[in-house]
């Protein structure tokens, strides 16, 4: 009987194989422990009635200051999420310029987060579609992911005691209305005009046909929701 001929490189090969599957349960290992640990993507999402995560990042001015969102604690904010490749937000950051108009700047201000991977993009869209509240840069998405954004455009109402009162998804003309009488809401409960909510998902569940997906490569959030789930 003839010794039996291994192909050339087959040794390489299978302790190759042997290193890969050590590597994958390795990380099935960890990935396991963050789920017992209590890890979850979906948790990262704000719901109503929680404390809004706190930030600051710089301007999307060149010569601007940083924007904390600290800052503006005492007002209620409408908090916006954009991006220069996102659609809907070309019709929507208009309506919030005239919004921004309605109320007292001691009272009330939007805050726009770009979510452009360079600033020079951000500067060209906003050449196009001027506004005068402050906008900041989340390069990379970091704030997005505390937020729980997957979609833009997207946005939060935050009372004055800096608490999340409604969310917005989608681009549809009849949210901006809800997002309007959700910040009217909010600024009756900080005069104590209006009790708040409870256990209200105001702006949760509206249409989502304006959503639009990160592009490839640009999403803050991958993985973490699609269209379908939101």
């Amino acid at each position: 009987m003839q010794p039996r001929v291994r192909p050339e490189g087959f040794t390489a090969m299978r302790a190759s194989r042997r290193r890969f599957g050590g590597v994958c349960r390795l990380l099935f290992a960890a990935a396991s422990a963050l789920v017992g640990a209590g890890f979850s993507p979906v948790a990262l999402a704000v719901e109503v009635g929680d404390a809004a995560p706190t930030f600051m990042l710089p301007s999307v001015w060149v010569d601007g200051a940083p924007v904390r969102l600290a800052d503006y604690q005492g007002k209620v904010v409408y908090l916006d999420f954009w991006s220069s490749w996102c659609a809907p937000c070309r019709r929507t950051m208009p309506e919030l310029e005239g919004l921004r108009t309605k109320w007292p700047r001691e009272k009330f201000e939007v805050l726009a987060l770009n979510l452009d991977t360079s600033r020079r993009d951000a500067l060209r869209f906003l050449e196009q579609v001027a506004v005068g509240y402050p906008i900041a840069l989340d390069v990379g998405g970091a704030t997005a992911r505390r937020y729980g954004v997957a979609a833009l455009p997207a946005a939060f109402v935050l009372d004055a005691a800096g608490r999340v009162r409604s969310i917005l998804r989608g681009a549809e003309a009849e949210n901006i209305v809800l997002m309007q009488q959700a910040v009217e809401l909010a600024l009756r409960q900080a005069t104590g005009e209006a009790p708040p909510p409870v256990g209200a998902r105001a702006g949760v569940g509206l249409k989502s046909g304006a959503f639009v997906q990160f592009p490839r490569g640009r999403a803050p959030q991958r993985g973490l929701a699609t269209l379908a789930g939101l």
